[in-house]
C-alpha cells in the first residue's frame, strides 16, 4: 500500500492546506479529509468527495481520485521523471515527485522545493543563448529541462514537449513541436486560438515566440494560476478524461460484437461529447449555468468541425472552478485547437457528439453514436444533448462557418505563418462538408 498527504490551494491563498490523506493499493484508494480542514470548514475537493469523516473509497485498476489524475506530469512530464530517475515510475510515483505544475489547484506528496522551481522567459533565453552555466543544481535542473524540450533526441518517443515559463507575473505553458511536425505549428495553433474566440468560443490566450533560430514555440497563458502577492494562486482543474474515469475503460472482447452489430461499444461511448455532458450535469449544477456550458461545448464541437481538428479527445477538455462550490464548475478555456492538413473530406472527432435512436418521430434502423460531422448531424446535436433550439442553431453554425471559410488565410498570416505555408491549409480551412 502506498501513502501521501493531499494538499489543496484555497480560493485565492498562494499557500496551501493540508486537505487530507490518500492511500493506495492494488484495487482500493481512498481518501480521508485532515480533522482540522475539516474543523476549519475547508471546502470539498470535487463533487464526488464531500466533506465528511467518513473515508471515501473508489475501487479499480490502480484507481485515483479523478481530482487527482490532473495533478501531476503529462506523458512529456512523466517521461523526463522516468529519465532523471533511471527508473520506470507508476502513476502515484509521478503524482508524488514530479514538478508541483500540474493542472489543478491539488498536489500529492511532500512538498519540497525543488517541485515549485519555474523559470522566467528571460532565463528561458539565456540558457539557449548559451550564457555561461550556473553549477548549483537547480540551474542544471533548468538547463536540462530546456535543452529536453528545445533540442529533445528521437528517444524521447510521441509525447509533446512542453515546459511551464513565467513573465510579469504570469504564467505560460511553453509547447514545442515534435521533430518531424510542421515548424509553424505555434502559428497555426495561435490562428486557430484567436479565430475561435471571435466565434463566440472562450478559448486560451497565448502568443508565438522564436527561443532559437527557426525554431518556434507556442506560449499559452495557464487560465488555473494566478499571481496573488509574490506567489501564484491555484483554480481546480478536471479534465474530461478524469471524470468519465477513462482510466478505468477497457474494451472487452465481447464489445467486438457489439461493434459488429451496433457499429458502437460502451467504451466509445464513455468517452463521448454525449457522455460528458451528461458528467457536467454533476459538476456544474444545472439550470442556466448547466445550460450555458453545453451551447458552449456544442460551439468547440462545430469549430472543431469546421477546422477538422481530429486530436479533441477527453484530455484536451476540462472543467474549471475558482470557488471550489461543488457545484459551480464549468468548461475551462478551450484549448489544443489545431486544423489537421492531413484531414478528410468529411470530418471526424475523437469523441462521438450524437447518439440518435429511433423514436416515433424519428424512424431509423438502430441507435447511432456519430462521431463523422455533417451539417444535419450537428443540428439535430445541438436540438438533442445541448440546449440549442434548431433555428439558433443554424444561425450558430453559418456564422461560425462564414468566419472560418471567409478568414483563415488572414488568421495564419496574422500569427507570423508565412503565406506560401498557408495554402497547405486550403482545404482544411477552405473546404466545406456536407
Amino acid at each position: 500500500m502506498s501513502d501521501a498527504p493531499v494538499h489543496v490551494w484555497l480560493p485565492g491563498q498562494a499557500v496551501s492546506s493540508l486537505a487530507g490523506a490518500f492511500t493506495l493499493d492494488a484495487r482500493v484508494s481512498r481518501f480521508h479529509y485532515d480533522d482540522g480542514y475539516r474543523e476549519q470548514g475547508g471546502p470539498a475537493l470535487a463533487p464526488d468527495m464531500p466533506i465528511s469523516k467518513a473515508t471515501h473509497k473508489i475501487a479499480g485498476r490502480d484507481p485515483i481520485f479523478p481530482i487527482m489524475l490532473d495533478s501531476g506530469p503529462d506523458d512529456w512530464g512523466h517521461m523526463l521523471l522516468e529519465r532523471r530517475l533511471e527508473r520506470e515510475v507508476s502513476r502515484l510515483d509521478a503524482l508524488t515527485l514530479g514538478p508541483a505544475d500540474g493542472a489543478g489547484n491539488i498536489v500529492l506528496g511532500h512538498l519540497t522545493p525543488e517541485r515549485f522551481e519555474t523559470m522566467s522567459i528571460e532565463a528561458f533565453q539565456a540558457v539557449l543563448a548559451d550564457l555561461p552555466e550556473a553549477q548549483d543544481p537547480a540551474s542544471q535542473r533548468h538547463r536540462e529541462r530546456v535543452m529536453q524540450s528545445v533540442f529533445q533526441g528521437t528517444s524521447l518517443g510521441g509525447a509533446k514537449p512542453k515546459l511551464t515559463l513565467e513573465r510579469d507575473g504570469v504564467q505560460y505553458i511553453a509547447k514545442f513541436p515534435e521533430r518531424g511536425d510542421d515548424p509553424f505549428l505555434p502559428q497555426l495553433e495561435l490562428a486557430m486560438l484567436r479565430l475561435a474566440r471571435d466565434c463566440g468560443i472562450d478559448a486560451c490566450e497565448a502568443e508565438v515566440i522564436e527561443p532559437a533560430p527557426h525554431r518556434y514555440a507556442l506560449l499559452v497563458k495557464r487560465f488555473d494560476r494566478h499571481a496573488q502577492g509574490t506567489g501564484f494562486a491555484r483554480t481546480g482543474y478536471v479534465s474530461a478524461w478524469s471524470v468519465a474515469r477513462l482510466d478505468q475503460h477497457q474494451e472487452k472482447r465481447e464489445d467486438q460484437a457489439l461493434l459488429a452489430t451496433r457499429g458502437f461499444t460502451p467504451a466509445m461511448y464513455a468517452r463521448s461529447y454525449v457522455a460528458l455532458a451528461g458528467h457536467m450535469m454533476r459538476w456544474c449544477g444545472g439550470g442556466e449555468r448547466y445550460r450555458a456550458n453545453l451551447r458552449e461545448l456544442w460551439r468547440r464541437i462545430v469549430f472543431n468541425s469546421l477546422i477538422r481538428n481530429t486530436d479533441d479527445h477527453p484530455r484536451n477538455h476540462g472543467l474549471l472552478c475558482g470557488s471550489m462550490d461543488p457545484h459551480q464548475w464549468g468548461l475551462s478555456p478551450a484549448f489544443d485547437m489545431v486544423a489537421q492538413r492531413s484531414a478528410g473530406i468529411v470530418p471526424g472527432h475523437a469523441m462521438a457528439y450524437l447518439f440518435d435512436e429511433p423514436t416515433r418521430g424519428r424512424k431509423h434502423a438502430q441507435r447511432r453514436l456519430v462521431s463523422a460531422s455533417s451539417r444535419a448531424d450537428l443540428l439535430l446535436a445541438a436540438t438533442l444533448h445541448y440546449g440549442y433550439e434548431r433555428h439558433e442553431a443554424e444561425s450558430v453554425l453559418e456564422e461560425m462557418r462564414g468566419l472560418v471559410r471567409g478568414t483563415w488565410r488572414e488568421y495564419l498570416i496574422s500569427a507570423g505563418m508565412p503565406a506560401e505555408e498557408t495554402e497547405r491549409y486550403a482545404k482544411t480551412l477552405g473546404q466545406d462538408f456536407d
